[in-house]
């Protein structure tokens, strides 16, 4: 069962990071809807274009980590069924 509670954690800090994205999404809107007219380029300040690329990063790793773990909790449980089904009946 320390695949699955694992895959579980995955799937949370998964969560975690689209909810860390979303958090630098709305910091990129106010500071756009702040600037108004006055942005005469469409680039970001320095400080939020790390922040979104490291959300980007964080996020891509999270459900890279969260496939992989769930893979083995899945291949973990096949070969439990396979092992139970092996098993003599009484």
């Amino acid at each position: 069962m320390r695949e699955r509670d694992a895959a579980q954690e995955a799937a949370e800090l998964e969560r975690v990071a689209y909810t860390e994205l979303a958090t630098v999404k709305k910091e990129i809107r106010a500071y756009v809807l702040e600037q108004g007219s006055q942005m005469e380029t469409h680039e970001l300040p320095e400080n939020l274009q790390q922040a979104l690329e490291q959300a980007e990063n964080n996020l891509s790793a999270a459900q890279a980590k969260k496939v992989e773990l769930s893979e083995q909790a899945q291949n973990a449980r096949i070969a439990f069924n396979q092992v139970v089904a092996d098993l003599p009946l009484a």
